[in-house]
Order: structure tokens, then C-alpha cells, then sequence
């Protein structure tokens, strides 16, 4: 579904990779408002737009290592840099580095970055007319990355959150014997669109009981 606030958020990253002093975009959201939905999206657009010659996109984690990474970065690559026998990383990270430093306009995106990395170490080249987006939950990591812009995906509001849960549940919820407890089960999902799609599938086409206690573990449970 299309949000007001998602896609208020979509315009703010798309500006910032046109906007030639920004190299580093910083994306910030709690877990489960959906970064790497939202990211996904960036780089679906910037490819449709022709912004960017390349988009790669790495999903760091929090057991991330810089072979990992590289690995990630190489895959994502059409063509592939020659590090198939290259076992170290300062070596492998020169070769990625003559590879995305080619002239063109590169888009590497870095989603869910547990702490901070360095760029160089990895073979990131943040010169010329390359950008790297980076998402985190943590927001000390967009100070010491040095993020030279910095984008907030917020909860969605009461309104958005109720229209998902009722796309995902369908409109039985809208029966006055469901109505206002399945409103009580949406609010306990305070706005994450993870939450209400897992939460509704779940509860989609139960009975009232099966609502009753989903609603009770949610007010015990911390989101």
C-alpha cells in the first residue's frame, strides 16, 4: 500500500542521491517500520529513473564481517570484479575499489549496519559520482559514518495502520463483533507495518476467542 509517510520518505531519499554535495545518506528506523522495504524501493526507483549506472544492495546484519560484505557487494555486481581467488580482504577490497571507482554513477546500498564501518576497508569509494545509502537502527551510527544527510522512518500513523490491518485481515474485522477488538489488536502493533501484517495474517478469518487472547499476549508482550 502506498502511505503518505512512506512516500514522504521515498521523495527526502530521492532528492538527496540527485543532490551532488550529498554522498552518504543516512536512514534511520526502528525495528520493524520497514527499512529495508523502504530501501528496496530507493534503489526499484533510482533504476526506473536512471539515476544510477549500478545499485547494489548488501544486507549487513549484526554478525557482519568485512569478507561478508565484500562477498555481497561482488555478487550484486554485472559484471563481477575477478576476486574468486582472492582470500584477503585489504587485497579484495582493491579490486572492488578499481571496480566502483569507473566513472560511473554507483549506488551502494548498505542495509541494517549494527555499528560502524569503514568504507575504505570494505573497497567503498565515496569520490566522484558514486553514493551509498546506509540503514540503522542505531543512531549513533549515522554520527560516526559521518552521514552527510539524515532520514527518519517514522511509525505509521493511526489512520495508515488501521488501512493496512484491514487490507491484510479483510473487511470480516468491520463485523460489530470483531470491530472494535481488532481496533485494540492494531494499536497494540503501535504503528509497525511488520507487526500488523504478521499479527492480521494471523488472526485473518479466526474466531473472536483466538482475537481475544492474540490482544491479551500483545499488551505483555514489548514490540
Amino acid at each position: 500500500m502506498s502511505f503518505d509517510s512512506r512516500e514522504l520518505v521515498l521523495k527526502t531519499i530521492m532528492d538527496a542521491s540527485k543532490d551532488s554535495k550529498v554522498y552518504k545518506i543516512g536512514v534511520h528506523g526502528l525495528e520493524g517500520v520497514g527499512n529495508m522495504k523502504m530501501v528496496e524501493d530507493v534503489g526499484k526507483q533510482v533504476k526506473k529513473d536512471g539515476l544510477f549506472d549500478e545499485v547494489v544492495m548488501v544486507v549487513v546484519s549484526q554478525d557482519a564481517t568485512v569478507s561478508k560484505i565484500q562477498l555481497q557487494l561482488v555478487g550484486g555486481m554485472n559484471p563481477k570484479p575477478d576476486v574468486a581467488t582472492i582470500t584477503n580482504e585489504h587485497e579484495r577490497a582493491k579490486q572492488l575499489w578499481l571496480r566502483l571507482d569507473n566513472g560511473k554513477k554507483n549506488l551502494i546500498i548498505l542495509d541494517d549496519i549494527w555499528h560502524e564501518l569503514s568504507l575504505d576497508t570494505i573497497g567503498i569509494p565515496i569520490t566522484g559520482r558514486n553514493k551509498v545509502v546506509i540503514t540503522s537502527r542505531n543512531r549513533v551510527v549515522w554520527k560516526n559514518m559521518e552521514t552527510d544527510t539524515k532520514i527518519q522512518i517514522k511509525v505509521l500513523s493511526d489512520t495508515e495502520a488501521w488501512a493496512l490491518f484491514k487490507k491484510k485481515v479483510r473487511n470480516s474485522i468491520d463485523s460489530p463483533e470483531l470491530h472494535d477488538i481488532a481496533k485494540e489488536v492494531c494499536k497494540e502493533c503501535q504503528g509497525m507495518p511488520v507487526a500488523i501484517l504478521v499479527v492480521g495474517g494471523a488472526l485473518k478469518g479466526k474466531e473472536k476467542y483466538v482475537w481475544k487472547n492474540a490482544l491479551e499476549k500483545l499488551k505483555k508482550s514489548i514490540l
